[in-house]
């Protein structure tokens, strides 16, 4: 939501990149020039990398540290 009585307001690239992370399968309400509707996060970050499948590749290839 947005401040000021905006309303409905798209979130900033950081903020997509935030709910791609956090929540890969959440729809966003956008609004569009024929009123408002549900858009995959996904389609907001069309071509991004999934935060999680980045940390498993890092997890896997971290040395094993024992003590």
């Amino acid at each position: 939501m947005g401040d000021r009585d905006r309303g409905i307001v798209h979130p900033c690239g950081r903020c997509r990149q935030v709910l791609l992370d956090y929540v890969p399968a959440l729809d966003v309400i956008v609004r569009t020039n024929d009123g408002l509707r549900m858009v995959p996060v996904t389609g907001l970050l069309p071509e991004s990398y999934l935060w999680a499948d980045h940390q498993l590749d890092s997890e896997e290839s971290a040395p094993l540290i024992t003590s």
